[in-house]
């Protein structure tokens, strides 16, 4: 997780140093180099302090060529993912109280887990979910 929210902040860095960089390039003649550079450093600041806000909840089923697809339910909102080699994501997530739901395949029978709290900007890893047999 500290991985992921270094890798974001860095590349809001970079952005926010070519797009200063652009208007550096075309305001050098029109404007004060003062002026410009304070706003390359403001731009520099701002990203560097910015924290992301995505929300994730991720797993791995067991096993997993019998697990379809993932639906998170929060209220009456409902994200779905399809789960490859049996690792799921699902990412943008609001912070709150979910319950998910994995569609299997036979002989294994859909599992509902209750009660997942997402909180803002943090990953919410599930581990491996181990599928029943009907």
């Amino acid at each position: 997780m500290l991985i992921y929210k270094h890798l974001s902040c860095m590349a809001q860095c970079l952005f926010a140093l070519l797009y200063t960089f652009f208007i550096f390039k075309t305001c050098v003649m029109k404007a004060n180099r003062f002026v410009v550079f304070g706003l390359l450093l403001a731009g520099l600041l701002v990203s560097a302090f910015a924290v992301p806000t995505e929300s994730v909840i991720r797993g791995k089923v067991i096993p997993p060529e019998n697990a379809l697809h993932v639906f998170a339910i929060i209220g009456t909102d409902t994200i779905k993912n399809t789960i490859v080699q049996g690792s799921f994501e699902l990412n943008k997530l609001k912070a709150g109280t979910y319950q998910l739901w994995i569609e299997a395949t036979e002989p294994y029978q859909h599992k509902l887990l209750t009660d997942i709290i997402v909180k803002e900007g943090e990953i919410t890893d599930l581990g491996e979910i181990q599928l029943s047999v009907k």
